[in-house]
């Protein structure tokens, strides 16, 4: 066969064979390449075969065994695969393109909500430390005294007395007077006979006082950065490590 004729690869190793008076299950059995990738060929539809490297190599096999020329076959459909890209092809390559961008569109979602939510963060965090210095110096006071049940109304037929006159109140004093001064940030828990107080973060830069005739029992975090003064004088810190704590003053 003169291999300069301008015939395609297919059609060059169909008349190939059909000159050699091979059928497509002959070429099989020599070449092990099944028949219906040897139609592919021959009717050079290359997106039925299974790849690139595949069909390079079949085109290679198939012409070595019908005596044709390899390399000159393999240049011939290199040219012609290059020329025009396949339809298949194309979509793949604009789905793996499409993919890319769909890829890329949600990693800036993601990292907008990200920067987002830091940047929350940073606002209430500069906000809280706002508020908690312009609350430094003030003194919060907790009075916990015993519970008064009030006295019953008169009934219509019982008299009301005159009123007396009201004696000049005096300051109650307690037998129980704890204040507390915060370095840092601290979480407190302040509880009296079964009746919670106080629950809040402690300030630094405020005085908190709590009074009492009863017990009071004190727990939170970062005790160490608490100092407590009882009935006036300095005891020290509320804990001393950073630790969850618990303690209790009695009167």
């Amino acid at each position: 066969m003169n291999e300069k004729e301008h015939l395609s690869v297919g059609a060059s190793l169909k008349k190939a064979r059909e000159e050699k008076g091979l059928s497509l299950q002959d070429v099989e059995a020599q070449i092990f390449i099944i028949e219906k990738h040897l139609e592919d060929i021959e009717s050079e539809n290359w997106d039925a075969l299974p790849g690139h490297s595949y069909a390079l190599g079949y085109i290679k096999l198939y012409a070595r065994f019908l005596g044709l020329n390899e390399d000159t076959l393999v240049e011939q459909w290199k040219a012609s695969t290059a020329e025009q890209a396949s339809p298949s092809q194309e979509k793949r390559s604009e789905r793996r393109r499409e993919e890319k961008r769909h890829a890329r569109k949600k990693n800036r979602v993601f990292y907008r909500i990200l920067v987002s939510l830091v940047v929350l963060a940073a606002f209430f965090s500069i906000l809280f430390v706002i508020m908690s210095i312009d609350r430094e110096g003030e003194t919060v006071d907790y009075t916990i005294a015993e519970n008064t049940t009030p006295a019953p109304s008169p009934s219509p037929e019982e008299t009301i007395p005159e009123p007396s006159p009201t004696p000049p109140i005096e300051e109650e004093e307690f037998a129980l007077s704890l204040v507390l001064t915060a370095e840092n940030l601290a979480w407190l828990e302040v509880s009296s006979e079964g009746n919670t107080v106080f629950a809040d973060i402690l300030v630094p830069g405020r005085e908190y006082t709590f009074r009492s005739n009863f017990p009071l029992e004190l727990s939170g975090r970062n005790g160490d950065q608490v100092l407590v003064f009882l009935n006036g004088a300095e005891v020290g810190t509320l804990a001393e490590e950073g630790q969850e704590f618990s303690r209790v003053f009695t009167p």
